[in-house]
């Protein structure tokens, strides 16, 4: 797995600068995998004002894997659910990101704005609106510097991506030198 991962996730392992991607899996599972990127089902008002805002990525928040770096890694939904847990995440070669440095949960934190905007301007008003405030807070520069902060790193453009569960590795500072 660590040769995969150094072959066909070169890119990450080199712009990532060392600093982890993360995410919560399930358990029950190899602690080793490949995860292919299927599309989600999600359709709220806010999935459908993200994809308005980054429309020059079809589906976008149904087609991508939300990571977060180490700090970050509390803020997780799925951090006390007893049936998940921590994996470092690699994503295969073509990946592309973006990432706000104020996020760390665009589930819970954009939900509760986007609800606010709903019950003062209406469905249509409120989309349009926070579709303005979410295109100036969201970057796709400097990926060490997003996961250093803890941010969620939202991750698109591939087919798939490894996971390694946290507990199974040693060191991660080490595990791909040689």
């Amino acid at each position: 797995m660590k040769i995969s991962i150094s072959r066909e996730c070169s890119e990450f392992l080199r712009e990532s600068n060392g600093h982890p991607l993360v995410k919560f899996l399930p358990k029950e599972g190899s602690d080793q995998r490949k995860l292919k990127v299927r599309k989600g089902k999600a359709n709220s008002n806010f999935d459908i004002s993200f994809n308005t805002v980054f429309s020059d990525h079809p589906d976008l928040r149904q087609r991508c894997i939300f990571t977060n770096g180490i700090a970050g890694l509390s803020k997780a939904e799925e951090s006390s659910d007893p049936l998940f847990e921590a994996f470092y995440i690699f994503p295969s070669d073509g990946y592309k990101f973006i990432y706000s440095p104020n996020v760390f949960n665009s589930s819970i934190q954009y939900k509760e704005t986007l609800e606010k905007f709903v019950e003062f301007l209406g469905a249509d008003g409120a989309i349009e609106t926070f579709s303005d405030v979410l295109k100036y807070d969201y970057m796709s520069t400097d990926l060490a510097s997003g996961i250093s902060l803890g941010s969620e790193i939202i991750l698109y453009g591939i087919q798939y991506y490894y996971a390694l569960k946290m507990d199974s590795v040693k060191s991660y500072s080490t595990l791909f030198s040689l």
